[in-house]
């Protein structure tokens, strides 16, 4: 299947919560808990897998997953509000390890799925796991976060020479971002002589679609028409 044809893409749950690891168990017994045994004995994973959540990971399915080149969506709001409990994936050892990581919304679990609310749940399930972790597994900064909602989910999608960044000939896929300094502002205000990295950082934690005055796809404008200074 996607193991002899690598221009199929496949997407599926992967150790997201362990009552599904549990339930594994039983249903295959043979593979002794290992999803990720499991999903190669049938082909299914190669550079084209997209496996969201991936919240419970031996070091041997870690390792596997590594081998294979397979990339993982983490959806942070869903892992947090999904009946599994406090379950956060441990994104630093993914990346750390040089496996493919992406920002994930779900299909329909939990309380948002816009990115910019992905991106703050993410900074907080990574500042939590760095408690959980006594330190070994360092929160993720900002940068690293808006890294995995762009280049990060172009490498998962194997499209990382098309999107995810604004390197000469890729897809033009950007928004307009506007900011304002007083009490109408949809964001926190922007200050007198504020940096690019301050103006930056108040819009991801703290914006919203309001701040979005042209959206662009491929190019092309699909939204908006706001005109500016």
């Amino acid at each position: 299947m996607v193991q002899a044809d690598d221009t199929l893409a496949m997407q599926t749950h992967f150790n997201e919560a362990q009552q599904e690891i549990d339930f594994t168990k039983e249903l295959f017994p043979q593979f002794k808990g290992s999803e990720a045994d499991l999903y190669e004995s049938y082909g299914l994973l190669n550079k084209r897998s997209i496996l969201a959540h991936c919240t419970i990971m031996t070091n041997y399915e870690k390792e596997r997953l590594e081998a294979l080149k397979c990339g993982i969506a983490h959806c942070p709001i869903a892992n947090m509000t999904v009946g599994g409990g406090f379950m956060v994936a441990p994104i630093r050892d993914f990346l750390r390890r040089g496996i493919k990581c992406g920002l994930g919304t779900d299909s329909g679990g939990g309380w948002a799925s816009q990115m910019l609310a992905v991106i703050r749940q993410a900074m907080i399930a990574s500042n939590s796991q760095e408690v959980m972790s006594k330190g070994e597994d360092k929160a993720l900064s900002l940068e690293e976060v808006f890294y995995l909602a762009t280049m990060g989910g172009a490498k998962v999608l194997c499209l990382e020479d098309k999107i995810g960044n604004f390197k000469v000939g890729n897809e033009f896929d950007a928004i307009w971002v506007v900011t304002t300094t007083g009490l109408q502002s949809a964001m926190t205000p922007r200050e007198e002589e504020e940096s690019l990295r301050g103006l930056f950082e108040k819009y991801v934690m703290t914006g919203d679609d309001r701040n979005v005055a042209q959206v662009f796809v491929r190019g092309r404008r699909v939204a908006g028409n706001r005109e500016y200074d």
